[in-house]
């Protein structure tokens, strides 16, 4: 269904219901203390342990979320193995505090990209302590992580997604409080994350920390393709569409003095998760939750000029909605189509709706820009698919889908396009790692994944 002026009052609805539904888990953490146990918990505790070792040694990349726990942020790490499945869980401090946004439910960061891989490196935020941390990925056991220098100020309030830019490596934040704004730092491999000069630019909409949502919040942060603009999307309030935010990128990694704001095309409300159309200039794929999903031609919309005024209040110098091939797409039945990853085998867009636990395949036509809904695939009632990411393993794509309220990460093989089989239902409360840490389902955020080469 369209979201109208009433989404606020539906969007606490459907979190409220789903909140209802998950109960509090607990997983374990790999530097707390074992308990003691009987022999026979001592055989099957050692059997686990070896089993996890043997899934670790064989494994060819990891899967990571973070738990975004007030009490303390933790990063839960699974192997992958080559057939794309998950085994074991492990926990690593994220060295600060997690923070749910002001509403009930699942997603609490209203957001995507909390956690985010470039290389062997991992990046997380805490959003409660306002800090970003970095980690080394260890390439011969991927679920094995270790703290580099120590958290970093994100510069704002309510730090919520990571961009990582492959052309440059550098690193920004996109924080969602009252002090809205991009933060971007160079990696070092001994003093962790490093502030740019110059990089640190306000959004200046109106919210607090921790900021109401979901309607008018920040989503998402990502760079375009070849590292020159930096995006951030920006949820509206209906009836006001929300806007992408968009900086230039200079070379030494400082972003523009202000930013440009492209308002989704008619029809466009809430741009939440973004991916790269590879076959454009600047082409962006945004899930919408007020339609369904908008397909942006941004490099055009930013030739057409504008005025300063957007939907709701900002810091926009310009403001162009955006047109030409640009589009703003109905997915039927859908309640908040929010996130978003691009498969590179297929092809193909896929995208996740917390409230009808469905994923769905989109295709763009490479010249046109038209999209095409390929098929829907109903993953469970009630599980709240949040969060997901696209690995490829020896040449074949895999999807893999946070569930917050079954506690568990839904793994689909994408062998062509519109055949994706779900090939796994992984309970990670139940994952053999030492310790205890507490799994919320309305506080676990983020999806990202290493696959060593």
């Amino acid at each position: 269904m369209k979201f109208s002026a009433s989404f606020v009052a539906l969007s606490l609805a459907l979190s409220a219901s789903l909140a209802a539904a998950a109960p509090t888990r607990s997983a374990r953490s790999q530097n707390a203390k074992k308990p003691s146990k009987g022999k026979s918990s001592q055989n099957q505790g050692q059997n686990q342990n070896q089993n996890a070792t043997a899934a670790a040694s064989a494994s060819v990349g990891a899967a990571y979320f973070i738990t975004n726990d007030e009490a303390g942020n933790f990063i839960v790490a699974s192997d992958i193995g080559a057939d794309g499945k998950l085994t074991s869980a492990k926990a690593f401090n994220a060295g600060g505090r997690g923070l749910h946004g002001n509403a009930q439910g699942p997603d609490g960061l209203f957001s995507q990209g909390s956690i985010k891989v470039l290389g062997q490196n991992l990046f997380a935020v805490n959003t409660g302590s306002n800090t970003v941390s970095m980690f080394a990925i260890d390439p011969n056991t991927p679920s094995t992580l270790k703290m580099v220098g120590g958290p970093v100020s994100s510069q704002g309030e309510f730090p919520v997604s990571i961009a990582v830019s492959a052309a440059s490596g550098n690193v920004c934040v996109l924080n969602g409080g009252q002090l809205n704004s991009v933060a971007c730092f160079t990696p070092d491999a001994q003093l962790g994350l490093l502030p740019i000069s110059n990089s640190f630019r306000e959004i200046g909409i109106n919210q607090t920390t921790a900021p109401a949502g979901p309607a008018g919040t920040v989503s998402h942060v990502l760079f375009n393709v070849d590292g020159s603009k930096l995006v951030a999307s920006v949820k509206g309030v209906p009836p006001n569409p929300g806007f992408l935010a968009v900086w230039d990128v200079a070379t030494d990694g400082s972003l523009s003095e202000q930013f440009q704001a492209v308002t989704p095309p008619t029809g466009g409300l809430l741009p939440f998760g973004m991916s790269n159309f590879p076959h454009g200039p600047m082409t962006l794929v945004v899930t919408d939750a007020g339609i369904g999903f908008d397909v942006i031609d941004v490099q055009a919309a930013l030739a057409q000029g504008g005025n300063g005024q957007t939907g709701i209040t900002s810091l926009a110098a310009t403001n162009v909605v955006a047109g030409g091939q640009s589009s703003a797409n109905a997915v039927d039945g859908q309640v908040a189509v929010c996130w978003v990853s691009f498969s590179p085998t297929t092809g193909n867009f896929f995208m996740t709706d917390i409230g009808t636990n469905t994923v769905t395949e989109v295709n763009v036509d490479s010249s046109s820009l038209k999209p095409t809904i390929v098929k829907q695939y109903a993953l469970g009632d009630g599980i709240a698919t949040i969060d997901d990411e696209v690995a490829t393993i020896g040449g074949k794509d895999f999807l893999y889908v946070l569930a917050a309220n079954s506690t568990s990460i839904e793994v689909m093989s994408l062998p062509a396009p519109g055949a994706a089989q779900r090939i796994q239902s992984f309970g990670f409360q139940a994952g053999q790692s030492e310790g205890g840490i507490n799994i919320n389902p309305n506080n676990i955020q983020g999806m990202t994944t290493f696959i060593r080469k």
